[in-house]
């Protein structure tokens, strides 16, 4: 198919471009919200409040989709899609960039193989920790803050009651809000793990939803741990729930993804929970 003055492209470099407008404007909004916030320095250092691991992933989700090797022109399918699309890719809405990029990733995850369809199982659990896990919030967040609170309360010998934690004192109350949540920590851990298989290891293991599974785990202990401390500990909230705990959680938090992957990938197909399927050519791992 050849579009403007004569100049022609492959399928994937369509909906790949297609896909980093989007994630583009879905990272501008952000980005302009820090910025108005805190300045160009602190927000940059601060990576502009979005995490490195979804940086990561938009970097390698555009280039494995970019530097595909399909070279096949667009369907009547991908014309209608991104026709359809096109109206909403440069909208001045975040969210809804998140949701169109959401489409064309599902789209292009469904009818392609190789590196486009790894390059778009990224794209697409990027969108999570950016507009999915908010809306889930928002529908459920009184049962997704109870089982948190539940967790520390367990832990503590304590008792809960709603997001509310009795502390170790018996005097005092903690309460779990949804920046505490060890949801988002969660989408970010599966994240973490998509781009590990699509990148480094993109052959289809049984064990590929094991090793997702305890990457979110990990996450998730992590927070409650430290929510269990404020609890333990209410005398040092301010420590332990300001910029020094943030701190520290989200170093721990990526360091423990960061392990979860290094050792998943490596596995070895001798070892009982890494056996291999049937050997693929470059067909990908997708989000299988």
């Amino acid at each position: 198919m050849r579009i403007g003055l004569g100049f022609s492209a492959s399928r994937s470099a369509y909906l790949c471009a297609f896909m980093a407008i989007c994630a583009a404007n879905g990272l501008a909004g952000r980005m302009l919200q820090a910025l108005e916030a805190e300045g160009w320095v602190v927000a940059g250092s601060r990576t502009f409040d979005i995490s490195a691991i979804v940086w990561l992933g938009i970097v390698c989700g555009i280039a494995l989709a970019f530097t595909d090797r399909g070279g096949s022109e667009p369907m009547r399918g991908d014309v209608v899609v991104l026709g359809i699309a096109a109206p909403f890719v440069l909208a001045p809405s975040s969210a809804l960039a998140w949701v169109t990029l959401t489409a064309i990733a599902l789209w292009t995850l469904a009818t392609s193989s190789g590196r486009l369809a790894r390059g778009a199982a990224i794209l697409l659990v990027v969108t999570m920790p950016m507009c999915w896990t908010r809306l889930l919030f928002n529908l459920a967040a009184p049962y997704i803050l109870s089982a948190d609170a539940l967790m520390v309360a367990t832990i503590l010998g304590t008792v809960s009651s709603g997001n509310l934690v009795a502390s170790s004192n018996g005097q005092t109350y903690l309460q779990i809000y949804p920046a505490c949540s060890s949801l988002g920590n969660v989408s970010l851990a599966l994240l973490g793990w998509v781009i590990a298989i699509n990148v480094v290891r993109p052959r289809a293991r049984r064990n590929n939803m094991l090793w997702g599974a305890l990457a979110c785990c990990s996450v998730v202990a992590i927070n409650i741990l430290r929510l269990a401390a404020i609890g333990l500990l209410p005398e040092h909230f301010e420590l332990l729930h300001g910029a020094v705990g943030n701190s520290v959680t989200s170093w721990l938090t990526l360091a423990a993804i960061g392990a979860v992957c290094w050792a998943g990938v490596r596995a070895r197909p001798s070892d009982p929970v890494a056996q291999d399927l049937p050997r693929q050519t470059d067909t990908g791992a997708a989000i299988r």
